[in-house]
């Protein structure tokens, strides 16, 4: 229901818009009166409501002063003016105020009601329009990691080359620019001879790394995950800003202490083993597909190496 607030300095006027209009068929409620400009700035103040029907000259403080002093409080309220003056400067000040209507007294019913419909149209639509919004907003907050996660992924394979459309969507994703490195982890067991790992256990093996990155290293880095297909899965690590003690040295000790940590509970607890390749320092998220390369080339050693399931496999670049 919308709130309406009648003021008015004659009593017959204010009872004969409470009850000569059926506010209930225009889903509205009249949820007070007041005698003048001072008392009804009072109670615009408390109540907050959505139409206003006013006198102009009114003891006190008349109704353009009133009109000024609560266009801030309630800047959406239809403020309808209903006086006996025809002052025509009036009509033109409070019109500039941002009065909604200029009805003169005696009005006709089919005129006031007419008038109270079109505001209360407008008042649905932009009631409308704002939940519209806030579900347009509330989807794009629930979604705003997968979006995220997409825009990187694009920028690793360099699909997105565009740098001005790669920060802009950055800063919508609340994503800072700051130092990071690139953490690539990949499943040995994709690499294993002989070895047909399914959809459905990828997808476990993933999640299970997500949760467990995010578990070992979110209390000093911000961890965002991006999951590249076969290859395994790339984190961009940055150092949390309210950590205690983030250095660039602490924080480089700290990730190899941190990786071989990750990867004692991955096979200790799943019973399979990765392998990490680590990325020299970047300063800029654009530098994504660098540090990609990075890593592709660390994971590159293994196939050298020759033992994948050996614990302290971790290569830094």
């Amino acid at each position: 229901m919308f709130k309406v607030l009648i003021i008015d300095d004659e009593p017959i006027i204010r009872k004969g818009l409470r009850n000569i209009i059926n506010w209930k068929n225009y889903g509205c409620e009249v949820c007070g009166e007041a005698a003048d400009g001072i008392e009804g700035v009072g109670m615009i103040g408390r109540l907050l409501p959505d139409i206003i029907i006013t006198d102009i000259r009114m003891p006190e403080a008349d109704g353009l002063t009133m009109l000024r002093d609560i266009k801030d409080k309630v800047p959406d309220s239809k403020i309808i003016i209903l006086t006996g003056y025809r002052d025509f400067d009036y009509v033109h000040e409070a019109l500039k105020i941002g009065a909604f209507e200029f009805l003169l007294k005696p009005s006709k019913i089919e005129e006031l009601t007419s008038v109270i419909s079109r505001a209360v149209k407008e008042l649905k639509f932009k009631k409308e329009r704002a939940e519209e919004f806030e579900k347009l907003n509330l989807m794009f907050r629930q979604n705003i990691s997968v979006l995220r996660e997409k825009l990187l992924y694009d920028v690793i394979y360099e699909i997105n080359t565009n740098e001005e459309d790669i920060l802009q969507k950055l800063e919508l994703f609340n994503v800072k620019t700051k130092n990071f490195r690139m953490l690539v982890v990949q499943n040995d067991a994709e690499d294993a001879e002989g070895k047909d790992i399914s959809q459905y256990d990828r997808h476990l093996y993933q999640f299970g790394i997500i949760n467990t990155f995010n578990e070992v290293f979110s209390d000093k880095f911000e961890v965002i995950p991006v999951t590249l297909n076969n290859i395994g899965i790339a984190f961009i690590l940055m150092p949390a800003d309210d950590a205690p003690g983030n250095t660039a040295e602490n924080a480089a000790g700290l990730l190899d202490k941190r990786c071989s940590y990750l990867q004692d509970i991955i096979c200790n607890c799943f019973g399979f083993t990765v392998t990490i390749a680590v990325s020299s320092e970047g300063s800029r998220l654009t530098q994504l597909p660098e540090k990609f390369g990075e890593c592709r080339e660390a994971l590159e050693h293994k196939f050298y190496m020759g033992n994948y399931h050996q614990l302290e496999q971790c290569y830094y670049l």
